[in-house]
């Protein structure tokens, strides 16, 4: 449903875009295989749970990443491109959108949103060192599928060689939050009938970031309904960012219910995305 959400306000920006324009240059269908490398840095283990020292380290391997895209171009000025990603999981779980106007063929400037996805887990540990009388009555496995979302402005720089070869340079200036989550604890301490209920609701908080992205294409083959080349893309994505949360804690009864706001640290969070495949220019 997230997904959903985030995909109909860009769908109707890039419709907009698109009847803005007297006609429309050409429509660009890509496909991808790519590599990412995420990490977030950590902390020491203080008093108060800090979910992001749980984010998993992504280390994925090569070509295990799907990238599938569609990108309209107008009259040279205007690029409109979205692009969505399934990992091993078979399911679309990322997208990106980006719109470039060019004021001159080689510079313009960019608007551009994401939706990307990371995993916490295992931060029940953290109770069970903690809390050293209780236990846990859920055994499961806990983990927090995070949802990224970011909003940019970058400007654009373009070089394009005997019409064959293309260069394009962005650097996304932004602001971006994780969405909602929220998990819940029941303690019971050992030997004994007293119950710990604890409850964790994230915020959604935006920081800003930085996201240089380089786009490289080469057309092999220029025919009457279009142009077939080969595609190169790579990001580094890099900002301080910290999961805080509200806290509720009820001992025995609601009566004893203790809530507080916790802010944690700001960690490192970078993420080095990798591809290259194919792409099909038709031509209008």
């Amino acid at each position: 449903m997230k997904n959903i959400l985030f995909l109909l306000p860009l769908l109707l920006i890039f419709r907009m875009e698109l009847k803005a324009q007297d006609s429309l240059q050409s429509l660009e269908l890509s496909i991808t295989l790519g590599y990412r490398d995420f990490a977030v840095e950590r902390f020491q283990t203080g008093p108060d749970i800090d979910f992001l020292n749980y984010a998993k380290r992504e280390k994925m391997e090569l070509l295990s990443a799907i990238g599938i895209g569609a990108e309209y171009r107008s009259n040279g000025k205007f690029h409109v491109a979205l692009k969505g990603y399934i990992h091993s999981n078979l399911q679309p779980e990322e997208f990106e959108f980006f719109s470039d106007y060019f004021f001159t063929p080689n510079l313009g400037l960019g608007l551009g949103a994401f939706l990307k996805t990371f995993y916490i887990s295992n931060y029940g540990v953290f109770h069970t060192d903690t809390y050293p009388g209780y236990i846990d009555r859920d055994q499961n496995g806990r983990q927090f599928h995070v949802q990224d979302l970011g909003f940019s402005l970058s400007p654009v720089f373009r070089l394009d060689l005997f019409s064959r070869l293309e260069f394009l340079l962005h650097c996304d200036l932004g602001l971006a939050s994780f969405l909602k989550e929220e998990d819940t604890f029941f303690m019971k301490k050992i030997y004994s009938n007293e119950i710990q209920f604890i409850n964790y609701q994230s915020e959604i908080a935006f920081h800003p970031y930085v996201n240089p992205r380089f786009d490289l294409r080469m057309t092999l083959l220029d025919g009457k309904m279009g142009r077939l080349g080969i595609l190169f893309k790579a990001n580094y994505f890099y900002s301080k960012r910290s999961m805080d949360y509200h806290r509720s804690v009820q001992n025995w009864t609601a009566e004893n219910r203790l809530d507080q706001k916790v802010e944690t640290p700001r960690h490192a969070f970078s993420r080095l995305d990798i591809n290259f495949g194919v792409f099909f220019m038709f031509k209008n």
